[in-house]
């Protein structure tokens, strides 16, 4: 989905919705520029930013070849934490892993449950875009209730608004370039397999987490923050208020778990492989095999 300013940049409409989103992306910033300061050097709680970097693909060379082909789409989900200046990269390709709640709540989950400092803190502040399939979703939010409810950690969510001339043969190659973007403090780069993965689709704790019930009540984009602490989830739909409200929805028992989302590694569309197959002829012959290995649908 595309920000309000470029589609208001581009029609020239709706000024009013186009002025209210800047004011809110404002009010983000300086949200989270508050935040910074405000824990700066406070060990028991931790502020982080998390995004969906923009899709890479595999193999990226500049050879004509490639320009009619599809090629293997890769993601890297970084996550920033603001005082430690600490990065880590979940970098995975189409044939492990696709994008969808169950993927970000594996990767955030992960970093929250294995991080030093996310471990030691009792506040965790999570910053995102408001994409409402990565980040303001009931799978994601029974994901961190579970999280919370085991933890006795508190977790906010806050919804805000250099590989040039680099030669991609295999995915792999793209880890390898984003360590080494960073020379003084390193990216730390995960590269996932299927395996990885977990789906938090059985956890029942809400079914949805829409701040309302009726027609006309707020719908789930309408939230800014929602916050788990003791057992309660909670919202905000405005940086300015001053209190959160409990979510008007009831929590219920917890019937599923949480298990391996792939049973087998995901297969790729047999027209994106033939593709794959035809483009080895400008690649080195030892990074044929990879592409050879990838599990496909042959029809």
């Amino acid at each position: 989905m595309r920000c309000v300013c470029s589609i208001y940049e581009e029609s020239n409409k709706d000024k009013e919705a186009y002025e209210k989103h800047i004011k809110l992306k404002d009010m983000a910033r300086r949200q989270k520029t508050l935040d910074k300061e405000r824990y700066a050097g406070d060990k028991s709680t931790v502020v982080l930013t998390v995004d969906l970097e923009a899709v890479l693909l595999a193999p990226a060379l500049k050879a004509s070849a490639l320009y009619y082909r599809t090629k293997l789409a890769c993601h890297n989900y970084t996550i920033y934490d603001l005082h430690s200046h600490d990065s880590k990269c979940y970098f995975w390709h189409e044939g492990e892993g696709g994008l969808d709640a169950d993927t970000f709540a594996t990767c955030l989950l992960d970093y929250l449950n294995n991080n030093e400092r996310c471990k030691a803190a009792s506040t965790i502040i999570v910053y995102s875009d408001g994409c409402t399939y990565q980040n303001r979703n009931k799978v994601l939010a029974n994901a961190l209730y579970d999280f919370c409810c085991k933890t006795k950690k508190t977790v906010t969510l806050k919804w805000e608004r250099a590989l040039e001339d680099k030669k991609i043969y295999v995915p792999s190659n793209y880890k390898t370039y984003i360590e080494e973007a960073r020379p003084k403090q390193p990216y730390k780069v995960e590269y996932l397999k299927h395996d990885f993965f977990k789906t938090y689709t059985d956890l029942t704790y809400y079914s949805t987490i829409r701040p309302g019930h009726k027609v006309g009540d707020r719908v789930v984009t309408d939230i800014r923050q929602l916050r788990y602490k003791d057992g309660s989830l909670e919202y905000k739909l405005d940086y300015c208020e001053s209190d959160f409200l409990p979510l008007p929805q009831r929590c219920k028992e917890n019937t599923g778990s949480i298990r391996r989302k792939y049973a087998e590694t995901p297969k790729i569309k047999k027209s994106k492989y033939d593709d794959l197959q035809a483009l080895k002829a400008v690649l080195p012959q030892d990074c044929h095999a990879f592409y050879d290995a990838l599990p496909h649908y042959t029809a």
